[in-house]
């Protein structure tokens, strides 16, 4: 709906008193500008696109992680991470003959979000194939980021 009503750059329009400017940014994401009396309050929309690796070898995840960081650099898209998350311990006991045994498994997770992506370049980064035991998680948002900037 805004972007039928806003195709041009620099669309304005009255809202209570403040000029709002919407405007489109090179990314393909809509920005938008409130002018008030003695400072402007900058918003903009960006699309954040989360990776979340798990594997139960922390070695194997590191290496994948970093070897797919160099290929989203090479594809020259923006990232942040990778933060590894909490491991989660999974704790077993088995009853044997006349004694206990525990075991425990624990699954290394590392997070890596992209920002403002464009679909095709993500798509030629993200072509490369997982080893065995590291699987990927994916989620797409949109996130609002404001700004207070004098006039």
């Amino acid at each position: 709906m805004i972007d039928q009503a806003f195709d041009s750059l620099g669309d304005f329009m009255k809202i209570t008193g403040s000029l709002v400017v919407i405007a489109r940014d090179t990314q393909g994401g809509l920005s938008l500008r409130f002018v008030m009396n003695d400072f402007c309050v900058k918003s903009r929309v960006e699309k954040r696109v989360f990776l979340r690796f798990e594997s139960r070898d922390s070695n194997i995840l590191d290496t994948t992680v970093h070897r797919i960081i160099g290929e989203l650099l090479a594809a020259e898209i923006t990232i942040q991470g990778p933060f590894p998350l909490p491991t989660r311990r999974e704790h077993y006991t088995v009853l044997a003959s006349n004694a206990r045994r525990k075991h425990s498994i624990d699954t290394h997770k590392r997070l890596i979000i992209l920002v403002n992506v464009h679909p095709s370049t993500f798509a030629k980064a993200s072509s490369s194939e997982l080893p065995t035991g590291v699987s990927l998680g994916l989620r797409i948002t949109n996130s609002t980021i404001m700004q207070l900037d004098p006039r």
